[in-house]
């Protein structure tokens, strides 16, 4: 009986990985742009930035990934990398798109900047129209205790134009800091197009973020700002 399940055991293990080689997938991509706004802060201190992102994923959920971008702290002035390994589950569920997944935050160049979060989102169509919701937390900041930020997402096609597809693309966020200076609200509305594999978008965003008293790296770098950035799967 043990020998017959041993035997069962390893057919469906190997039965298994085959399934996940023939469904999973790598990818890769690299974003360039005049600013690296992020959550509506500039994690270049306003210059332009450079993101790259490698990821696998397989058909019926698991994900797993990397992204390494460079980073210049507007607290210390100090530059470094800001890297994000992180794991997730993606699935389409009646109609809906489910993401949830655990992202580690780290930056090298930046004492005591590394955090954790875990995330939740649900993305829908309604017609052309795309929209997504969602949250991430983290019990683990390097500002006092816990935050949150929440934001809703969304992107329309609209025209074609010299035989370019155009779409707009709008963002809201909120930062919840338990209620002090940090907390702000950000927004973005943009253009998106592709050319010849390359997707470019021109973005307009705004952080109402206190740039005086916010210890939030960026915090000095937030207002009004525009971008335009250029990204490239592989």
């Amino acid at each position: 009986m043990k020998s017959t399940i041993a035997v069962a055991l390893v057919f469906a293990c190997q039965h298994a990985q085959k399934a996940y080689a023939d469904t999973s997938e790598v990818a890769a991509s690299i974003m360039l742009g005049s600013d690296r706004v992020w959550r509506g802060l500039s994690q270049t201190r306003g210059n332009p930035g450079i993101e790259g992102e490698a990821k696998w994923n397989h058909a019926d959920g698991p994900v797993a990934g990397l992204v390494v971008a460079d980073y210049r702290s507007d607290q210390t002035g100090k530059s470094g990398a800001a890297i994000t390994p992180f794991v997730a589950f993606n699935k389409d569920i009646a109609g809906f798109n489910i993401d949830a997944g655990y992202l580690y935050r780290g930056v090298t160049g930046a004492r005591n900047r590394d955090f954790s979060e875990v995330t939740i989102s649900a993305g829908h169509y309604f017609g052309k129209l795309r929209t997504r919701l969602g949250i991430f937390y983290s019990w683990h900041h390097y500002l006092p205790g816990q935050n949150t930020y929440t934001y809703f997402d969304t992107r329309m096609p609209i025209a074609e134009v010299a035989g370019l597809p155009l779409a707009v693309t709008g963002h809201l966020g909120v930062f919840d800091a338990r209620g002090n200076a940090d907390d702000y609200v950000d927004w973005r509305v943009g253009l998106a197009t592709k050319v010849h594999g390359v997707s470019l978008s021109a973005n307009l965003s705004h952080a109402d973020v206190d740039a005086e008293r916010s210890r939030l790296e960026g915090a000095r770098h937030g207002g009004t700002r525009f971008a335009g950035t250029a990204f490239l799967l592989f």
